[in-house]
């Protein structure tokens, strides 16, 4: 039967007709068809046979990848293919264009490659872009970091000091011994804020007062002493004049 009228008139207003030849599209009735209306419009020469798949004029049948409207071209007339498993997808579809365009393929590829090495450059270009603002934010966030580190240990200091300096007027030993605790770390090995001198000093103070109150409960005139680990002895003692 006839072509479609669309696919007919879409064939009349065509200045090229590019063939996609395979094994499948040479066995398609409508392919050779197509390709025949073209030929019968005078425009051979403007037929771009690209192969796909297959070998063109194969001795073997299931080989063959041109349709028989182009293998009855007479000799003179017959078509040079572009074979895209000979020349790779890229040159095969610049060779295309140029074929389409009248420009010479060797020109068009140089072009091509030329914007291709202007592409990697670019892409190149974003990618050390990308990475030194990455590299310069992470710096930034790691510097504020450490700052606000070093604010709050520099708060906790000043809030240890103010610590064991209001527990020296506080009545109770407990009470007292409670707010130097919350102003020493919790673990010196992996301490969670800063050790203070004050604090250090303040609390050592307390515990040998603390100590000596109960070794001597009624004498106010010692005011230093060394006793044994057990509070049973009294190795040395410092008495006021």
């Amino acid at each position: 039967g006839n072509l479609a009228k669309e696919i007919n008139d879409a064939l009349v207003n065509s200045k090229y007709l590019i063939v996609v030849c395979s094994p499948r599209a040479a066995k398609s009735e409508w392919v050779c068809k197509e390709v025949q209306t073209f030929i019968d419009l005078g425009r051979t020469e403007q037929i771009i046979p690209f192969i796909i798949g297959g070998t063109p004029h194969s001795t073997m049948r299931e080989e063959e990848c041109f349709p028989s409207s182009l293998l009855n071209l007479p000799k003179e007339q017959e078509l040079l293919a572009i074979n895209i498993n000979e020349m790779g997808h890229d040159a095969a579809t610049i060779k295309v264009v140029a074929q389409m365009f009248g420009i010479k393929f060797d020109t068009l590829w140089q072009r091509y490659e030329q914007e291709k090495k202007r592409k990697q450059r670019l892409q190149l270009f974003v990618a050390v872009l990308i990475t030194t603002i990455s590299v310069g934010l992470g710096l930034l966030f790691k510097s504020q970091k450490n700052e606000m580190q070093e604010n709050f240990e520099d708060m906790q200091i000043m809030q240890s000091r103010m610590v064991a300096e209001k527990a020296k007027g506080v009545n109770g030993d407990a009470t007292r011994l409670a707010l130097f605790l919350c102003a020493m770390p919790q673990n010196y090995n992996n301490p969670d804020r800063p050790r203070t001198h004050e604090t250090t000093t303040a609390l050592a103070n307390f515990l040998d007062t603390t100590r000596l109150e109960r070794v001597f409960p009624h004498c106010d005139c010692v005011f230093s002493a060394v006793v044994s680990p057990d509070d049973k002895r009294i190795l040395t003692t410092m008495c006021k004049d």
